[in-house]
């Protein structure tokens, strides 16, 4: 009889959260709401936020997850938040999930792959 492979657990696993400027264009992109005039507002505190270092207001958010020589990632673009703060309070228990669960596919893939090498 076979033993069934458990998943990690967050307590388990280690994660971090990276932000990276995002190298997609603000301009069109940041609101879209089809208000021209919302939009160019959203644009020029975009571009203020920016130019005063808040890396936040346009970036790439990455939460990596790692067990033993494991990892894996979840990357979203386009974020657009008034701090790092605030961006994480709303993204990270999604993304670690995310990530989580890519986390444990690999982990489950490279086991039965493991498991075929073994005698019967």
């Amino acid at each position: 009889m076979g033993r069934k492979l458990r998943e990690l657990t967050e307590n388990e696993v280690t994660f971090t959260f990276e932000l990276e400027p995002d190298e997609t264009p603000f301009e069109g992109n940041v609101l879209a709401s089809g208000d021209d005039e919302a939009d160019r507002e959203q644009e020029a505190w975009t571009r203020d936020e920016l130019d005063r270092g808040n890396v936040a207001a346009w970036c790439v958010a990455i939460v990596r997850v790692t067990w033993k020589e494991y990892g894996a990632c979840d990357v979203l673009g386009g974020c657009s938040y008034r701090s790092e703060r605030e961006l994480w309070a709303d993204l990270a228990g999604t993304m670690k999930s995310e990530a989580l669960d890519r986390l444990n596919e690999t982990v489950r893939s490279h086991a039965q792959t493991l498991l075929s090498l073994v005698d019967s």
